[in-house]
């Protein structure tokens, strides 16, 4: 009897290492990739955020009008720059560009998505490889259907619920956009929008819809 019972609590023990080894690896298989946004606060980053500009539009001449970087993250080889472009073939893109020897950009690529409108939010997707990325710009202000109003919205945070029970959480405070880069192809089930004191601005049946674009590579039509 003592035999027994000491087999079974060995294969206890070894069950619930499987389980929890399980539950960690698919907890970091669906995290969030490279979550912290590159600071532009100092003269270092500022530097790269001209020289990030500097490449998009030297690669991309034909951008015209003022050309705006939105947000930047760290994303494979390089950086995923998201830009609002105003004046003649403006828009909302986002561009990947890798940084070669001695700090020289170069933009590889781009995806054009669709700007926030009235709502104040917008959610753009892309799919490159494995990962999702979804973008947009966000906007001051936020439209009230109820009394025709705008009311600004402040956002300080996104929480994102998708397709596959997993909720992912983006701070944006004092950004005009967002970037979110997940490990695994998914959609979009929810988006709730808070503002700085944590009061709900938007959701994401405000839009209603996500934008599907495409990745064109660098000299592709």
């Amino acid at each position: 009897m003592k035999k027994y019972l000491f087999f079974l609590l060995i294969i206890v023990f070894l069950s619930t290492s499987a389980c929890s080894t399980i539950s960690e690896n698919d907890s970091k298989k669906h995290s969030s990739l490279n979550s912290k946004p590159i600071q532009v606060n100092d003269s270092e980053n500022e530097t790269i955020k001209d020289a990030l500009k500097k490449a998009i539009i030297d690669t991309y001449s034909i951008i015209k009008g003022n050309t705006e970087i939105l947000k930047i993250k760290k994303y494979a080889q390089g950086y995923l720059v998201l830009v609002l472009r105003q004046g003649e073939s403006g828009g909302i893109a986002i561009y990947y560009v890798e940084e070669k020897e001695g700090r020289n950009f170069i933009a590889n690529g781009v995806a054009g998505g669709d700007a926030a409108m009235s709502m104040g939010f917008g959610v753009n997707r892309l799919v490159l490889g494995n990962d999702t990325i979804f973008f947009c710009n966000l906007n001051d202000s936020t439209w009230i259907p109820e009394n025709d109003t705008r009311k600004e919205t402040n956002y300080a945070r996104i929480v994102f619920d998708f397709d596959d029970g997993n909720t992912i959480e983006e701070k944006v405070e004092n950004d005009k956009g967002y970037i979110l880069i997940y490990n695994g192809v998914v959609n979009v089930k929810d988006m709730k929008l808070y503002n700085a004191d944590n009061e709900l601005v938007n959701v994401y049946k405000d839009v209603g819809a996500t934008k599907e674009v495409d990745y064109r590579l660098l000299n592709s039509q």
